[in-house]
């Protein structure tokens, strides 16, 4: 199936850290900030034409609450089809002009009703079953890199963070992020980077 194999890895985790009495989500980067990557129920509207040759990562059309529908590119399965429910982990980001963008980080899979929709099924395989409705959708939250317990699920790719602080978190507005991006890091050396205000990240040699 096409969820990642470090979902897995991850919800292990989130269990022995619930076990402790401490949460743990799932961390993705987009323009170098941490947001939560989150389950997403959707419609398959459309399976775009690919071009092997310059396209490697099909682009999908897909509908989620309030009519509100999404490009996004995802690995999926043969048997995704138009119509069906998809389950979908990732972020939901604003670009340079404010609009919600969707992207990918976790898979996506179709979402079955019940298990005999599912046909045959492969055990070592993860599988998606009993949706509700399609999900609302917002900006994700965004989590501090400052944060101590960030550590690497996959490299470059997944983080998690693991505390008992998950809603104080999520409660941070906009402009508790303003020192965070217009923080200067001389830390690393000679070179160092800046968040600017249209997205984009500034690399400057002192």
């Amino acid at each position: 199936m096409s969820y990642k194999p470090s979902l897995e890895k991850f919800f292990s985790i989130r269990n022995s850290k619930l076990a402790e009495g401490q949460d743990c989500v799932l961390l993705a980067q987009e323009d170098g900030k941490y947001y939560r990557v989150k389950e997403y129920i959707g419609l398959l509207e459309k399976i775009e034409p690919r071009i092997p040759s310059i396209e490697n990562i099909p682009t999908v059309l897909v509908k989620f609450a309030g009519g509100k529908t999404f490009r996004i590119r995802a690995y999926i399965d043969t048997n995704l089809e138009v119509g069906c429910f998809v389950s979908v982990y990732g972020i939901f980001t604003k670009d340079a002009f404010e609009n919600l963008q969707f992207t990918c980080k976790g898979g996506m899979v179709r979402a079955f009703g019940r298990l005999t929709e599912a046909g045959r099924v492969n055990t070592k395989y993860i599988y998606r079953f009993g949706f509700g409705e399609l999900s609302q959708i917002s900006e994700s939250f965004r989590y501090p890199s400052t944060l101590s317990n960030i550590e690497v699920l996959e490299q470059g790719m997944l983080w998690t963070y693991y505390g008992t602080d998950i809603e104080e978190i999520e409660a941070k507005k906009a402009e508790d992020f303003i020192e965070e991006d217009t923080t200067l890091d001389f830390s690393t050396g000679d070179n160092f980077s800046i968040n600017q205000s249209n997205g984009e990240v500034a690399n400057i040699t002192s």
